[in-house]
């Protein structure tokens, strides 16, 4: 399958997040019952791989950006965003 076409496919997905790795800006999303990371890199402005899994155990690098309220509600995202409308 072509970039193009995975590209259009992981879209196509739910939008879970995003994080930069290095030189790479990272879009995770869920298509059914697997994962896909596609990798972005601003300079040469293309995205040059993707990832596909099914195991949870790969989302550990996202699960460290995640900040948890006691009662387990995701309150905010990576960039110190509230999720549930309040503000900071």
């Amino acid at each position: 399958m072509t970039k193009e076409k995975q590209t259009d496919a992981a879209l196509k997905g739910t939008f879970l997040d995003v994080r930069v790795d290095g030189t790479y800006i990272i879009l995770l999303f869920c298509l059914g019952g697997f994962y896909v990371e596609m990798y972005y890199a601003s300079i040469p402005n293309k995205v040059e791989k993707f990832v596909a899994f099914t195991s949870t155990t790969l989302l550990d690098p996202w699960l460290t950006e995640l900040s948890l309220a006691e009662d387990g509600i995701l309150q905010e995202n990576m960039f110190g965003e509230r999720l549930n409308g309040n503000q900071a």
